[in-house]
């Protein structure tokens, strides 16, 4: 037992780091908030491109994945869409959380930290579409 005269110091010192820790624990809490944000924007954009696939559909607009490939509008398998010479896909939201994750890993720890890669295929995918919507570091 510390002796009578370091108590109160050590007092103040354990109120520190209770505040710390509660401000890692506040941190990480609006991390889990943000990335399930992330998750809730891209099931909505998926819903809105289901909805543009069918009214597209519903217009007559020529179907087929060499359609999508080649012509300035037209819808294909999966989802694709192709409007005003933009390829719009479905997107994974579990490939774009972990690439969210694998950035921040990566700008904290370096890009050879084990998390800073993604292990998923798609985020490839991705990266190449010709959207935008991921930006290769």
């Amino acid at each position: 037992m510390p002796s009578a005269p370091h108590l109160p110091e050590l007092k103040k010192m354990s109120a520190q780091l209770s505040d710390s820790a509660e401000k890692v624990d506040k941190a990480r809490h609006d991390a889990a908030e943000a990335l399930s944000r992330l998750i809730s924007a891209v099931h909505s954009h998926n819903g809105s491109i289901g909805v543009v696939h069918a009214r597209v559909e519903e217009l007559g607009v020529p179907a087929g994945d060499k359609v999508v490939d080649l012509y300035d509008a037209g819808y294909g398998s999966a989802g694709a869409l192709r409007i005003s010479g933009t390829t719009w896909t479905p997107l994974p939201a579990d490939t774009l959380t972990m690439y969210a994750v694998a950035q921040v890993m990566s700008d904290a720890f370096g890009p050879k930290h084990p998390e800073a890669r993604v292990r998923d295929a798609r985020v490839h995918t991705l990266l190449r579409s010709g959207f935008g919507l991921l930006k290769a570091a």
